[in-house]
């Protein structure tokens, strides 16, 4: 199992990221970042990740989908049109992306912070492209994570992006995940997916189950408020988070806190 450590950028500063980025090496991780809107517009940062994958090897780009106007539904045809047009847009602004990195692109397919879904027709052209990896897809449908796993090949990687569907997503054909859960606990949701590459569904099943109450109590506020209380309760500072952000609802962290003093080793 990868040991890579993957991170969050969206909450970060420019300046922030890209001392992140810096640093990286020295702790021996590699950064795959969430690359937030403003900084994609950033000719700063763009001139700077070139370099930075260059000498310090930093090895993926990972571009969220910016918000997208809701479509209207008044007039079948015009809907029809308007979703056209949101499409390309919205192949548009990944390929851009695409066109602009040194490194590959890993997109990220997250509806509910975006309001909007990466259509697979999209994706497909996407894939096509040439410098795009992947998809971190976390769109929280089987149904759909089914159909974007049939695009999966040598080329083309699916990462699972929600905690409670790893097992799953495994299953289909993911190659790994993105996973706010492994940041509290690494050796659990490593031993998850090995026992699934190693043919023990039946424990990687236990694991994954065993855990439900705790990954969504990771979510019962917004991410990453409450992983950041789970790990300050485990003994790890990390750190607060930058406003709008403060605190997690007080009934929602006693949950948490209760349900990491309950688990049962796995």
């Amino acid at each position: 199992m990868n040991e890579d450590i993957l991170t969050h950028g969206e909450t970060m500063s420019e300046e922030q990221l890209l001392e992140g980025l810096r640093k990286t090496p020295e702790l021996k991780r590699r950064l795959v970042m969430r690359v937030a809107a403003d900084l994609l517009e950033s000719e700063a940062f763009l001139e700077a990740y070139p370099h930075l994958e260059t000498e310090e090897q930093i090895k993926t780009a990972l571009t969220r989908l910016l918000h997208k106007n809701k479509v209207s539904t008044i007039d079948g045809r015009r809907m029809a049109a308007e979703l056209a047009e949101s499409y390309e847009g919205m192949y548009s602004h990944f390929a851009a992306v695409a066109d602009a990195a040194a490194a590959p692109v890993l997109l990220y397919n997250v509806p509910s912070r975006t309001g909007s879904c990466i259509s697979l027709p999209v994706l497909g052209r996407l894939k096509a492209h040439g410098n795009v990896a992947g998809i971190k897809e976390a769109g929280g449908s089987i149904s759909f994570l089914s159909h974007v796993c049939a695009l999966a090949d040598d080329d083309f990687t699916v990462l699972c992006g929600n905690d409670d569907m790893i097992l799953p997503a495994l299953a289909l054909g993911a190659s790994g995940a993105v996973s706010v859960w492994s940041n509290l606990e690494p050796a659990v949701v490593t031993r998850l997916a090995q026992d699934f590459w190693d043919g023990d569904c039946v424990t990687a099943r236990k694991i994954q189950l065993s855990r439900l109450k705790l990954t969504d109590a990771l979510f019962a506020d917004t991410n990453p408020l409450p992983i950041k209380a789970a790990l300050k309760y485990a003994g790890l500072d990390a750190g607060g988070c930058r406003l709008p952000l403060k605190s997690m609802r007080s009934e929602n962290a006693s949950r948490l806190f209760s349900l990491l003093d309950g688990r049962e080793p796995v």
